[in-house]
């Protein structure tokens, strides 16, 4: 079955394959952004700032934006958000910060069917793969508990609209 001929909950992802930076879940929390999507062989989560945030453009390895993001696996993302496609979760001006989970103990996934096929080529490389398989449910209280660092730090954000 191929994926676009049904609609997967965001429980069954790791069973579908679907395309990388499929969105599985995007929400707003105390004005915040926030994106779960479809990462190469596990979900990845990111929390959105816009522009004028003091953690804006610092760089997932900058000492403050590690210490605030206290994540599963540590940062491994941080960028611009470029397009306002409704497909790809990004806005535009805002920075981006982001994770996944693809760690010790986690059972990821990689599929043949797209740019990731080369990582499954080298699967050989990790014979020992956890045992956890991380879901939208599992991951978005993560992600608001990321959130409720940001707030903790630096306050609710208004949007303006």
């Amino acid at each position: 079955m191929k994926y676009g001929d049904y609609k997967p909950s965001p429980d069954e992802w790791e069973v579908i394959p679907a395309p990388r930076g499929l969105p599985m879940d995007r929400w707003e929390s105390h004005g915040y952004a926030c994106l779960i999507r479809k990462g190469c062989g596990s979900l990845c989560a990111y929390i959105g700032l816009p522009h004028d945030h003091p953690l804006a453009g610092l760089g997932c390895g900058a000492e403050e934006a590690y210490e605030t993001f206290e994540v599963h696996g540590g940062l491994t993302f941080s960028d611009w958000g470029t397009s306002d496609d409704v497909a790809t979760g990004w806005r535009p001006g805002w920075y981006w910060y982001g994770w996944d989970y693809a760690h010790g103990g986690d059972l990821f996934t990689f599929y043949f069917d797209n740019e990731c096929g080369p990582i499954m080529k080298n699967l050989e490389m990790f014979p020992e793969r956890g045992e956890c398989i991380w879901t939208v449910g599992m991951v978005k209280p993560e992600v608001e508990e990321a959130v409720a660092n940001l707030v903790k730090k630096y306050g609710a954000i208004e949007i303006k609209k």
